[in-house]
């Protein structure tokens, strides 16, 4: 079984870091957690909340609808 190829905090020391010890999710190299976390981070540093507004949702919409 593969292991997450993220890495966490060290228990023993604030600045130093050691490799996830979780199983990667399947199909993947990261675990679940660790997946998670870089989607959302990913998710944020593109502004995707801005498009995810309900106001803003029909007018995305409408921008696909013209470019296709």
């Amino acid at each position: 079984m593969a292991v997450c190829i993220g890495y966490v905090r060290s228990r023993v020391s604030r600045s130093a870091w050691t490799q996830c010890a979780r199983p990667a999710a399947r199909g993947g190299r990261l675990c679940k957690e660790h997946r998670d976390s870089l989607h959302g981070a990913v998710l944020g540093m593109l502004g995707v909340e801005r498009i995810l507004q309900f106001d803003l949702v029909p007018k995305a919409l409408n921008l696909r609808e013209k470019e296709q």
